[in-house]
């Protein structure tokens, strides 16, 4: 269900990109920035990786995606998105269009009754949480190449990628390299 829209990430060409928010089963988090390793989370700046956590800060978000099982809840996974907001590794942006709450719309999909068609992949975005958070960034992922061609069927234009496919890989890249800890 969409509870709500602004106008994000423009692209050079003029072309836009409206964020839609999603109301999904969980509640997010608030968060506040922990001092780690003598660095501080600056502003809503993505950190530079999680070789700069400790080691038993490592096994604890290790612990926190379940060695990966693929067991986590929804409300898990964006916990575990919030410790890496605390810690510095992404940014508040980053974490919401991880959890599946935020989401980058073309601006062409909401023109000329195309809005349908997103709304209906928005309804099936909930649903597609199987608890393995690793297939869950692919399948959102996916969703996000849809509408960018979706965006681009007809027009002269290619859109770009917004921030929010930058911040699937790399909260991606982030989650394997804390499962790969040892």
């Amino acid at each position: 269900m969409i509870i709500g829209n602004y106008n994000c990430s423009p692209i050079e060409q003029g072309n836009g990109y409206t964020c839609s928010f999603v109301r999904l089963n969980f509640t997010p988090r608030k968060v506040e920035p922990r001092v780690s390793n003598g660095s501080q989370a600056v502003g809503g700046q993505s950190g530079t990786g999680v070789d700069a956590l400790s080691r038993e800060e490592k096994m604890a978000l290790k612990n926190k995606l379940h060695n990966g099982q693929g067991d986590l809840t929804l409300q898990e996974w964006d916990d575990f998105l919030a410790d890496l907001e605390e810690y510095g590794l992404i940014s508040h942006e980053e974490r919401f269009f991880a959890n599946g709450t935020l989401r980058e719309i073309p601006a062409a999909v909401l023109r000329d009754g195309s809005h349908a068609f997103h709304g209906s992949v928005d309804q099936d975005i909930g649903q597609m949480w199987k608890g393995d958070p690793l297939s869950w960034l692919d399948d959102m992922d996916v969703y996000m190449l849809k509408n960018q061609l979706y965006a681009s069927m007809g027009s002269r234009y290619m859109y770009e990628p917004g921030g929010q496919r930058a911040a699937f890989h790399r909260v991606s890249q982030l989650t394997k390299d804390i499962l790969n800890c040892i």
